[in-house]
């Protein structure tokens, strides 16, 4: 009956090795490595956002990093994971950063015509045929750089998304948006490419695997 036992205890630990080498053996889908993993050990929650803060990925046709002085808006995404147990649900945000290259100053700060949004914005998610338009949050103005490169100001601002929505982006064939604007130059309309996509995915992939409890990196 021992030598049973412990032939059982052998498979076993066996089976979950071979369970743990086949979950590191998983390839990792593009722009996995693209994500902070930063817990909260007092609000007990994690937060999942891009490593480079503002920046992102390109908003297609929304300007370039090489253009000076320049709108050249980028996106990212965010997520608030509850700890486990929690009643809370996760809260996911789509975020648009437009980092300007110039170089900041306190009077640069309060000239807010360099600016292309506000407060008041609002963001037109269209997913194939079917467009919802979401009032944004936490639009705030920052700096970026360090001595060596330069400090750069920027503008940031949040588009809260349900799971739902997340799910369509994911399964469309067609993703566009639209970030209201009184500036004819930043209110028009963009379509993401299939960077995007891949984005989305990678980052659902974290989230998942957050909620899991199984190893991010």
């Amino acid at each position: 009956m021992k030598n049973l036992i412990l032939i059982l205890s052998l498979l076993l630990s066996g089976l979950s090795i071979s369970t743990q080498v086949a979950l590191a053996d998983t390839p990792k889908p593009p722009h996995y490595g693209d994500w902070d993993v930063i817990y909260d050990k007092v609000l007990k929650q994690t937060t999942l956002i891009h490593q480079h803060r503002p920046h992102g990925e390109p908003v297609p046709g929304m300007g370039d990093a090489f253009t000076t002085n320049s709108m050249q808006l980028e996106y990212s995404f965010e997520a608030i994971i509850p700890a486990p147990g929690s009643t809370k649900k996760v809260v996911y945000y789509l975020l648009f950063d437009n980092p300007l290259k110039m170089k900041a100053t306190l009077a640069l700060a309060v000239q807010s015509r360099f600016f292309k949004w506000t407060a008041d914005s609002q963001f037109t998610l269209l997913t194939d045929d079917d467009s919802v338009t979401i009032p944004t949050q936490n639009y705030h103005t920052g700096e970026f750089g360090d001595d060596f490169i330069g400090h750069f100001p920027y503008e940031e601002l949040r588009v809260p998304l349900t799971p739902a929505l997340v799910n369509k982006m994911i399964a469309a064939k067609v993703v566009a948006g639209n970030l209201s604007s009184e500036d004819q130059n930043a209110n028009k309309s963009f379509q993401f490419d299939n960077t995007f996509k891949e984005i989305v995915k990678a980052f659902i992939v974290h989230v998942n695997e957050i909620q899991s409890g199984a190893p991010t990196n």
